[in-house]
């Protein structure tokens, strides 16, 4: 999502003692009942109280999720929806997302902290702070950063579905990759891609807009990277496949624990191996190898 200076955003929060036994959990769960994704929820904890919000840039979009949890008398939670100036959202930003370990040998470092973070021995990718989403935070990127670490050495080149803000394609490049391809279906993605990549330094990665069911291309990968969410894994499975090297790697991530096992059943009709699976309180991801024949998992 590009911002210009007229751009509005609009945040949605909810606020509670965060002594209160489950609360973390039930007003995520609120926000996801209501028609949100969980990795577009994003939890904060200052002072005693806990927070969860999501970020809307079309106002009506946001009273719709807002109307449907008063509904539901939240009991001492308190329920906010305010719009954010583009220079407000950055600020909140500035102030929320710090620079902060994502994987061994790499940190995530704000665009803002460039010049006063300096570690000794780390890698560094540059993400911009005026972003909702893939700044490496949440549990779906952070597994899929981790286990292209762990395979590095093992692939040459990448192919990153859905690529979001661009950081696993980073990660992936900070690992390796000779040759690294980045696609998503949403043009906001990839122009933000592009200036994270930017920021980086990185201009090396094939960036283009497209829905990876009807990309045509006659090139596989060594390292197939696929955080989507469960039921488009599922649908495109085929595909995604079909993108992978016979004795290469695809690692899945963006699967919530409450379909992991629907996703594991459909990607176990493929031959591929199971190499590793990370799992966390509410996703999990897994790495896969190509066989040569059907194996399960």
């Amino acid at each position: 999502m590009s911002l210009g200076k007229k751009t509005n955003i609009y945040e949605l929060v909810l606020v509670g003692d965060a002594d209160r036994p489950g609360l973390p959990e039930i007003m995520r769960g609120v926000l996801v009942n209501a028609g949100l994704q969980e990795k577009d929820v994003i939890e904060s904890r200052i002072d005693g109280r806990i927070s969860v919000s999501s970020y809307f840039n079309v106002k009506r979009n946001a009273q719709k999720i807002e109307a449907k949890i008063r509904a539901g008398r939240l009991n001492k939670v308190a329920v906010r929806l305010r719009r954010l100036e583009s220079r407000d959202w950055q600020n909140k930003w500035k102030e929320d997302f710090r620079p902060f370990r994502l994987t061994r040998r790499i940190d995530v470092v704000p665009t803002a902290y460039r010049h006063s973070y300096r570690p000794k021995g780390r890698k560094k990718i540059y993400i911009d702070t005026v972003l909702a989403f893939g700044t490496g935070l949440h549990e779906t990127t952070s597994f899929m950063a981790k286990l292209i670490e762990e395979t590095a050495g093992k692939f040459k080149n990448f192919l990153d579905v859905g690529t979001g803000s661009g950081i696993l394609s980073l990660v992936a490049a900070f690992n390796g990759a000779e040759a690294v391809w980045a696609i998503d279906i949403d043009k906001s993605c990839v122009e933000v891609a592009q200036e994270n990549f930017k920021a980086n330094a990185y201009s090396s990665a094939q960036l283009k807009v497209a829905d990876v069911g009807v990309w045509k291309t006659n090139q596989q990968f060594d390292f197939v990277a696929a955080n989507l969410i469960s039921d488009d894994l599922i649908r495109l499975k085929k595909k995604i496949f079909s993108l992978v090297k016979p004795g290469q790697y695809l690692a899945l991530s963006g699967i919530s624990l409450e379909n992991f096992s629907k996703v594991k059943k459909a990607f176990a009709a493929l031959p591929l191996r199971c190499v590793q699976i990370r799992q966390g309180s509410r996703w999990a991801a897994v790495l896969y190898q190509r066989t040569q024949r059907k194996t399960r998992t």
